[in-house]
């Protein structure tokens, strides 16, 4: 991983070259455009780079990406049981849905959506993944979203902590809107910065990545990006995730907070929390969108 290649790039939302940094991590600057409020990394790490990151060891790692990605399987199917559960009376009347996880990861959301009848298809860009998903006998995509001619449109597609990675973001959007059904919907999570944590925690908030984290948004900024490809904003609430003590534990030591786990534990061990599964706020946007109706 060369992190010495960057690119310096304009407003991924209203493409103007007018911003003022906000936060400097380490060697990366995270700004905020003056025009339309949105917060992005600039300069950030080549395309080409990014590409690597995710098709290489990005589920196995301690600099970005996940560490040991699959010992938390059955957390990561509860989160995604919830928020494909939330959004179901967002969905019309049928069953038997093509349904499109993009960043499906080792295809657990794929096994939630078989679970309800649908169809699923995924895109993952990383290699390993992706082979063990395609030999579980699901049709995953292993290239970028924006290099694949899909044979079919979905009803239903989940973007689960994916927007905030996107390069490209008008033209990811304007092809989802080509893809999903007239009566579908996108449902996706993404890191809020305008939450209370990021207030308080400033540039030690734990979603700031700016490796792999490019994009920040609030409800407002989405709402732009969504008017301007064609979307609306249907619901709108904040998200979390499951969580246990091991995982909240490990947790805290990787984002340099170690100095709460002596209290944590005794708070668990306190109020019997130990072996309990929690649903914990994690700062982040939960969106469903659909096509904006046609105006005449």
């Amino acid at each position: 991983m060369d992190l010495s290649n960057k690119e310096s790039v304009n407003c991924p939302l209203c493409n103007k070259n007018d911003y003022k940094q906000k936060y400097r991590i380490e060697s990366w600057s995270i700004v905020k455009c003056n025009q339309c409020d949105f917060v992005y990394v600039n300069p950030r790490l080549e395309k080409k780079e990014l590409l690597k990151i995710y098709a290489e060891n990005y589920f196995d790692n301690t600099e970005v990406g996940y560490f040991h990605y699959k010992e938390n399987k059955e957390l990561r199917k509860k989160n995604f049981q919830k928020w494909i559960d939330d959004s179901i009376n967002f969905l019309g009347p049928g069953e038997n849905f093509n349904a499109l996880d993009i960043g499906c990861a080792a295809g657990y959301c794929l096994e939630i959506f078989k679970t309800k009848g649908w169809k699923p298809y995924g895109i993952e860009l990383n290699t390993e993944y992706a082979g063990q998903s395609q030999q579980n006998g699901y049709k995953v995509y292993n290239i970028p979203f924006l290099d694949i001619q899909f044979e079919e449109k979905y009803t239903i597609i989940t973007l689960f902590d994916v927007a905030e990675h996107l390069t490209d973001l008008q033209a990811h959007f304007i092809k989802l809107h080509s893809i999903l059904d007239s009566n579908g919907i996108i449902v996706l999570i993404t890191p809020d910065y305008n939450s209370l944590q990021r207030k308080l925690l400033g540039k030690k908030w734990f979603q700031f990545k700016p490796i792999e984290h490019i994009n920040y948004f609030s409800l407002t900024t989405f709402k732009r990006l969504t008017d301007s490809t064609g979307f609306e904003i249907i619901a709108s609430k904040k998200a979390g995730q499951y969580s246990n003590v091991e995982f909240l534990v490990n947790r805290l030591r990787k984002y340099k907070f170690g100095f709460f786990i002596p209290l944590f534990n005794f708070s668990a061990k306190l109020f019997g929390l130990k072996n309990s599964d929690l649903y914990i706020d994690t700062a982040s946007l939960y969106l469903v969108l659909k096509k904006k109706p046609p105006s005449y």
